[in-house]
């Protein structure tokens, strides 16, 4: 009888062990697709940040390409002051004056539309040369 009981708390106690194991075992996969999933996250923020990187580099390049451009320009602008300043005042004057109206055609005599008497039109233009 006593072997009999022996037997028994055996069997127990090799049936919880067993539930134990498995529930061990369903934990372990747990956490390697608790593991798998983390490594999968941090290979894509890894591959984020790489691209982040890289992005900031062409930002860098273009920042410097256009403050070279921009200093191109400004030593162009001083360049064509220093023309501009190099130019008599009295030709700049010139040269910023409005240029006079053209005048109107008024016809063979050469008149100015202005020279036509008050309800006085234009003649006609001459017909182009063919």
């Amino acid at each position: 009888r006593l072997a009999e009981e022996a037997r028994t708390a055996c069997e127990v106690e090799a049936s919880t062990a067993a539930r134990a194991l498995e529930a061990l075992r369903a934990e372990v996969q747990t956490v390697a697709g608790a593991q798998a999933a983390a490594q999968e996250r941090a290979d894509s923020a890894s591959q984020a940040l790489e691209e982040v990187r890289a992005t900031l580099e062409r930002v860098r390049a273009d920042e410097e390409a256009s403050r070279a451009r921009a200093e191109a320009a400004e030593a162009e602008v001083a360049q064509l002051r220093a023309r501009v300043s190099d130019v008599p005042s009295s030709d700049r004057q010139q040269a910023s004056a409005p240029a006079p109206a053209p005048r109107a055609e008024a016809g063979a005599a050469g008149r100015d539309v202005e020279d036509l008497a008050p309800g006085e039109s234009p003649p006609p233009p001459h017909p182009p040369h063919s």
